[in-house]
Parts: C-alpha cells; structure tokens; sequence
C-alpha cells in the first residue's frame, strides 16, 4: 500500500500548479520530464527527487519545497520524479 503517496500523474499536476512548469524531455518510455521554477534573479538552485521508483518520500520533499515558494535572491528549479518511468512501474506494483 502506497498511501499517502500519489500517482505519477496527480504529483505531476501538483508540481506544474505551483510555478512555471516546462518538459525538459520524455522517458524511455515516453513520459514527460517535468521542471517548476521559481523566481527569476540570482543562481540557481536546483532540486530534484525521485531517481530510484520507490523514492517517495524525496517527491513529497521536492513538492514541498514548491509550496514553501520561492527563495529570495535565487531561482528556483525543481524536479520532482527525474525517473518517471520507475516511479510508475512501483506505483503499478503497489510498492
């Protein structure tokens, strides 16, 4: 059981929600490689999660991270699932 994480597709809208939202590419398998940011002046930080499929836990901080808005004096790019396609295939597991 999986809860209280979400699906690829309910994360993804959540992400794109919350900034300016822009697919940086597709998956092996065809699914959108997803960036929000955040601000416009100073470096750039960027955060990124979910490398691995069962790395939950790493979205939710990331998703966070885009709620909390951004850091003054820096742009802010996250990444929420960098591996969507494993994200997925755990989700379809149950785990």
């Amino acid at each position: 059981m999986l809860a209280p994480y979400r699906s690829l597709d309910a994360v993804l809208d959540e992400a794109a929600s919350l900034g300016r939202a822009s697919t940086y590419g597709v998956s092996a398998e065809g699914r959108p490689l997803l960036a929000v940011e955040l601000g416009d002046r100073g470096p750039l930080l960027q955060v990124t999660a979910a490398i691995h499929g069962v790395e939950y836990i790493g979205v939710e901080v990331a998703l966070e991270v885009l709620r909390r808005g951004p850091i003054p004096g820096a742009r802010l790019r996250v990444c929420p699932v960098l591996n969507p396609d494993a994200h997925a295939a755990t989700w379809a597991a149950g785990g």
